[in-house]
């Protein structure tokens, strides 16, 4: 109020309390520092490479966020049961080397950090100061200043393994809306520590495989070597067969057959019967001989994968068959077109004993009947194009299936069928190199069927194996 010389003589003052609205705008302000922490330390979870130095830039952070005077983690060591200072940072003046924290000893059962890792529970302290009952870390706390604190669990794997311990210069600091943020701060880096101990795991499990695998190919080689070993002393063996136990066995037929031609007028009826059975005998062990060394060589050497005319093969064993035996009439239906990629010395091997296997067991049909073709079972074989072999002759038992491609294994008897029970086994391993299938179907005087497929897909690293 002014006089007309322009003299102030009174005033009017008007007064506003804003202490309300700069509260709020702390608030918000904490709020906002806090959302800026969190992104912060998500960027961090993101980058860091290990748990240590997530831990250090988690401190960083919180420090650069000006929220806290003094931010320290501690993870608990579960030995010996101690809560060790993994990572810190501001105002610390020697803070977390003033305590040896036990979480088994109940000096430090009230201890706030102490009751988040047993209870699993984050802890306030609004007032450090004027708390009633003092504790060491409480007067350690207020010589420097910290007038409030939270500690807050942090969890790996699901166990509450340690602490985010921060601390404000401020009473009353720890609102429920910094309380929740701070919450979710030490979920987002529990979260990281899971991370961590799965790639740890996962690291652990891969050192483990890698040493397995360094000790099975030290035993690959070791029974590869061992396999070599063997595989010489078998053939050895059959270097042995073939000459050794050869020469015995022609002389024994040699010279019976020798006895018969010039002594025949010294011998009754049962000293012929005799010799005939010793040279039968010989034969037969002479045959059992070659294919057993057949046997053993077709599981030997690399094998050779060139296109195969199995319908060329088939014509050439059939033919063979009737000029060995004249005498039979015998009707073949060979399908022709039938080519493969295979081996064509062991496919040979396996048509000439399917055939002579069908040639055998037929020889006591009349009008005698042999097919060789090609149908698609890919329902029932799972290989798409299959290959058989049907004759009408004596067929089998399908009880004893299983024994049909066994060594030495036989349906008939000598007296019936001449042979030495090798020649489907032979078969059998011969469509296994080739990665095949082989399966017979029969009925006893209804003739058999043998069935085999030579998939024709690459093998590359199988043959190699």
């Amino acid at each position: 109020m002014r006089l007309a010389d322009g003299s102030v003589t009174n005033y009017l003052a008007i007064k506003e309390n804003i202490t309300a609205r700069k509260a709020s705008e702390a608030k918000i302000e904490r709020l906002s520092r806090t959302y800026r922490l969190l992104s912060r330390v998500n960027e961090a979870i993101v980058r860091a490479p290990n748990r240590s130095l997530l831990f250090e830039a988690v401190c960083n952070a919180a420090m650069a966020s000006e929220l806290f005077q003094f931010v320290w983690i501690g993870m608990l060591y579960k030995n010996e049961q101690r809560v060790i200072p993994m990572a810190r940072s501001g105002a610390e003046q020697g803070y977390t080397s003033a305590f040896n924290i036990r979480i088994d000893d109940e000096r430090y059962r009230e201890w706030p950090i102490v009751k988040a890792i047993r209870e699993g529970v984050h802890v306030v302290m609004q007032d450090i100061g004027n708390e009633t009952d003092s504790a060491t870390w409480q007067d350690e706390a207020a010589k420097r200043g910290y007038r409030s604190a939270g500690m807050f669990p942090i969890r790996e794997m699901g166990v509450v393994a340690g602490t985010i311990n921060v601390y404000s210069t401020d009473e009353q600091f720890f609102t429920q809306d910094i309380v929740e943020l701070m919450l979710e701060l030490a979920a987002d880096v529990s979260f990281a520590l899971d991370v961590f101990a799965e790639k740890n795991r996962r690291g652990q499990v891969e050192d483990e495989i890698r040493q397995l695998n360094i000790h099975l190919e030290r035993r690959v080689a070791e029974r590869t070597h061992q396999l070599e070993l063997v595989n010489k002393e078998l053939e050895a063996f059959c270097y042995s067969v073939s000459h050794d136990l050869r020469a015995p066995l022609r002389s024994i037929d040699g010279f019976s057959q020798v006895l018969l031609k010039k002594y025949q007028g010294k011998l009754d009826a049962t000293g012929k019967d005799y010799l005939d059975r010793v040279r039968r005998s010989s034969q037969h062990m002479g045959q059992l001989i070659d294919d057993m060394l057949q046997l053993s060589q077709v599981t030997r050497g690399p094998l050779k994968r060139d296109l195969v005319d199995l319908s060329a093969i088939a014509e050439r064993v059939a033919e063979e068959l009737r000029k060995a035996h004249p005498e039979r009439q015998v009707r073949f239906i060979l399908q022709q077109g039938m080519a493969v990629h295979g081996d064509a010395g062991l496919l040979r091997i396996a048509i000439n004993n399917l055939l002579g296997n069908a040639w055998k067991y037929s020889g006591k049909k009349a009008a005698a009947e042999i097919e060789f073709g090609a149908q698609d079972r890919s329902s029932d074989s799972g290989e798409g194009r299959t290959f058989f072999v049907r004759d009408n002759g004596a067929g089998f038992n399908m009880d004893y299936a299983q024994k049909l491609f066994g060594a030495f294994q036989r349906l008939h008897g000598a007296s019936e069928f001449e042979g030495t029970g090798i020649g489907l086994a032979t078969v059998q391993r011969i469509i296994h190199r080739h990665h095949g299938k082989v399966w017979a179907e029969g009925k006893e005087e209804h003739g058999a069927t043998f069935y085999f497929t030579l998939p024709q897909r690459e093998r590359e690293s199988e043959e190699a194996a």
